[in-house]
């Protein structure tokens, strides 16, 4: 989906279909204002297989003319009262999470708002 601003959000549902390699994920956090341990691959890939079965990975990619310019890890999952909730990979589990949005910010959160708010009903909280 374009924001109409040049920047696309991509979502991708399977661990396998992540479009970046561990130093391209890692480079974009490193750039970040926020670059802790839980925004890197490495965290995200270990905890992704120990406790991400249950849940749907929602994974938003950004992108600007082609190039990957940031995301943020969130996924779906059923609360103990059945609700379907996005939230960030590793709620729960994580000191603190983030949008991993080196450049362009401000805008990319706007396309991603966006791009939500376009599919609200495909969670409850």
């Amino acid at each position: 989906m374009s924001d109409g601003n040049g920047l696309q959000i991509e979502l991708v549902n399977r661990r396998s279909a992540v479009p970046m390699t561990a130093e391209e994920w890692n480079a974009l956090v490193s750039a970040n204002e926020t670059n802790t341990v839980f925004q890197t691959f490495e965290w995200f890939d270990a905890w992704w297989k120990a406790f991400g079965a249950g849940s749907e990975l929602y994974l938003l990619v950004v992108r600007e003319a082609g190039t990957i310019i940031g995301f943020v890890a969130l996924m779906q999952a059923r609360s103990i009262f059945g609700w379907r909730e996005l939230k960030f990979v590793g709620s729960g589990n994580a000191d603190y999470q983030d949008f991993v949005l080196p450049r362009e910010k401000p805008r990319a959160i706007a396309a991603i708002c966006e791009f939500l708010r376009a599919r609200w009903t495909r969670w409850d909280r």
